[in-house]
């Protein structure tokens, strides 16, 4: 069985600055596919350019439900917003997600979807979150299931097992106790895997902060397996006011600059691992 790897962008559409690093990633370097954040200020100038640029790179939506506004009528969310109409920040919404109305999620979730096709012209071809919000509240990551699985496509396999789940629950102190974590995690997993939703094999998030090296990356690569995986990372170019909506800022552009080094292409082929988008999963092995 072949290795695939798939190289996800995240946040197109959250700045000029990162709109500008995945296009360099995608052109000069390894990224095959990306996540738009439709809501965002630049999501607009992001499609253009892709577009017209970039055909080949794979586009998904990066569901949203922690920054700028929302989609829908303000009215129509009201769980999920401040007093300013904008999404509540990100450790506020997770906790805030396991009281809201289903209802809101679900219509958010709609109206970020027609958008996508509003800007793009097609659906998504895969479906992931910022702050993989949607992955930490059972709800949520049922509706982007039920969504992808009308659509036909697949979504993030951003729960690789049950202890990184349950790691990510207490740490964001989503449970009171042990006990109540321990079922967290269990109404999360069951809502996946519940479903006959596709996902990639494997998913990578390490290639991040102080892990965003040149040496971390060709260790992860060397340890790919069999089948789909997906690599996430945020690169961008070097931007004053991208600091001004991102808290991770600096570290986008070291990410740009090893996602384009040459070394890396050809370890990659080195490897014999063959670089593909999401349209891969489901048909050479994705789950």
């Amino acid at each position: 069985m072949l290795r695939q790897l798939i190289v996800n962008a995240d946040d197109l559409g959250l700045s000029t600055a990162v709109n500008q690093g995945i296009l360099e990633a995608h052109l000069n370097g390894i990224v095959t596919s990306t996540s738009l954040m439709v809501n965002m200020p630049a999501a607009e100038e992001s499609v253009a350019m892709v577009l017209e640029q970039a055909p080949e790179l794979g586009v998904g939506l990066h569901i949203n439900f922690t920054a700028g506004v929302p989609c829908s009528p303000v009215e129509q969310v009201p769980d999920l917003v401040t007093g300013a109409g904008v999404f509540r920040p990100e450790k506020e919404q997770v906790v805030n997600l396991y009281s809201v109305d289903p209802g809101q999620l679900r219509a958010e979730l709609s109206a970020q979807l027609r958008r996508f096709e509003e800007l793009v012209g097609r659906p998504p071809d895969h479906l992931d979150s910022h702050h993989h919000i949607t992955y930490l509240n059972p709800g949520a990551v049922a509706l982007m299931a039920e969504a992808a699985l009308d659509l036909g496509v697949p979504i993030r396999k951003a729960i690789p097992d049950r202890a990184t789940a349950l790691a990510t629950v207490v740490e964001l102190g989503l449970a009171a106790d042990e006990s109540q974590a321990a079922g967290r995690v269990d109404e999360l997993l069951s809502a996946v895997s519940t479903t006959n939703v596709l996902m990639p094999d494997r998913f990578i998030a390490e290639f991040f902060g102080q892990r965003a090296t040149m040496g971390d990356l060709l260790n992860l690569l060397v340890d790919t397996q069999e089948g789909v995986t997906e690599l996430m990372c945020h690169p961008a170019v070097a931007d004053e006011s991208l600091k001004a909506v991102s808290g991770y800022a600096d570290r986008r552009a070291d990410e740009l600059a090893i996602l384009i080094h040459p070394t890396v292409r050809e370890f990659i082929h080195s490897q014999f691992i063959q670089l593909v988008s999401f349209s891969a999963v489901g048909s050479q092995g994705g789950a």
